[in-house]
């Protein structure tokens, strides 16, 4: 799977929770080297090598870990909304 998404710019560093879904860094954007940190459909990528962001968990890697260790997302991410 990792193939996949490095093919489209994807850096797979695990998995989502609970899922087959690779957490990746998407180095696609115009963030430089503030890449967002994003889940990826594992079922589009696998059946269509193709990828799709099912969602993005943080605006780049240490606003994931202040969200994990503090529980204060950024209000530009899509995990802000989750409670």
């Amino acid at each position: 799977l990792s193939s996949e998404t490095l093919k489209e710019g994807f850096v797979q560093f695990g998995f989502a929770p609970s899922s087959y879904d690779p957490l990746c860094f998407d180095t696609t954007g115009k963030g430089g080297y503030a890449w967002a940190v994003v889940i990826i459909d594992h079922e589009q990528a696998l059946s269509y090598s193709r990828c799709t962001v099912k969602q993005r968990l943080a605006i780049d890697f240490r606003e994931l870990v202040l969200t994990a260790t503090e529980g204060k997302p950024n209000k530009n991410s899509d995990i802000s909304s989750r409670k």
